[in-house]
């Protein structure tokens, strides 16, 4: 389903020639890891381990992982380089997807008919297709925009979880996005980034869907929650320690904003955030995170306090509106 580049990897391997390696792979990847490794090693002499770990991103780097392993050089799979300074070497390995998408785009059309100017976006998996894509819908007549590469997204129309840049670019003259990829974490924050339609056209489960209504109640919850953290007199700023979200500086300065609007805070320093490590720290009223900020939307219903990212935060003390919510990430 996906083309792991096995031949390239290895001329890479070959030539930097490290003794040791991490592979990183995302959950619908590690079923690959073990194939992977007995490919590297049965044809370099190079020794394999692979990360059992979740990897959520290209920020999620396992640099500390592998350090600790004693590994030279780390192999993430699944996303477009996204740190540009680490102790070790890394090799990112996009996962291009091999899966035919024209069949899914075509079957969008009808969904797509109220719309006349049409803005194409996609993951690293399936960003190299959205020229074929164009091709098919302005073969049935719309209007196509593919937004230029910008910011954290290393090719034309790829969108990122913390990165709707290439969107941004050509939302004011699109009447909808279509998205071309699996799964509802994309699409869901570009609907609510741009308050635009937004359709998928999923290639893996055959499906279009319609983001609105997700939208909508997405953006319901992210208001209750600013609401409810509003009341809050002790708050818990969450600092994450992987090494593409580690924002110490921004929590200070949100710790001082705290104080200064008569509330108090405390520092918190976690590797993985989930609701179940938030629990025991009772005494906290809400939470603010500097790390992910899809964290506090996709798990809100799983947290029982109101966990904010810093954009909420800022609606909540006051620095701008709830309107500039869909303004910027």
């Amino acid at each position: 389903m996906f083309e792991l580049e096995e031949e390239k990897l290895l001329r890479k391997l070959t030539k930097i020639g490290p003794r040791l390696i991490l592979i990183q792979l995302p959950e619908g990847l590690k079923k690959e890891g073990f194939t992977l490794a007995q490919l590297i090693e049965g044809r370099t002499n190079i020794d394999v381990a692979v990360s059992a770990d979740p990897c959520y991103g290209g920020c999620d780097v396992a640099i500390d992982e592998a350090l600790l392993l004693g590994a030279e050089l780390v192999v993430h799979y699944g996303h477009t380089p996204f740190l540009s300074k680490t102790e070790i070497p890394v090799i990112y390995m996009r996962a291009k997807s091999r899966v035919n998408v024209a069949k899914i785009v075509r079957k969008s059309i009808p969904t797509l008919s109220p719309y006349n100017v049409i803005g194409l976006v996609a993951t690293a998996q399936n960003a190299s297709k959205l020229k074929e894509v164009k091709r098919i819908l302005e073969d049935a007549g719309k209007i196509v925009r593919i937004g230029k590469k910008s910011g954290l997204a290393k090719m034309d129309g790829q969108i990122l979880g913390c990165d709707y840049s290439t969107a941004r670019s050509i939302v004011k003259s699109v009447d909808a996005f279509l998205f071309v990829g699996g799964g509802d974490f994309h699409p869901l924050g570009l609907a609510m980034r741009t308050r635009k339609k937004v359709v998928v056209a999923d290639p893996y489960r055959n499906r279009i869907i319609d983001m609105e209504s997700l939208a909508r109640i997405a953006l319901n919850q992210r208001w209750m929650a600013i609401e409810e953290a509003r009341k809050a007199k002790r708050f818990g700023i969450i600092i994450a320690l992987k090494l593409g979200q580690k924002k110490i500086s921004d929590a200070n300065k949100i710790r001082e904003k705290l104080k200064r609007s008569g509330r108090n805070s405390v520092l918190l320093a976690a590797r993985e955030v989930i609701p179940e490590s938030l629990l025991n720290f009772q005494d906290i009223e809400a939470f603010v995170i500097t790390a992910c900020p899809r964290i506090a939307i996709d798990d809100s219903q799983r947290f029982l306090k109101p966990v904010l990212n810093q954009e909420e935060f800022s609606i909540m003390i006051g620095e701008r509106p709830w309107e500039d919510y869909t303004e910027k990430w």
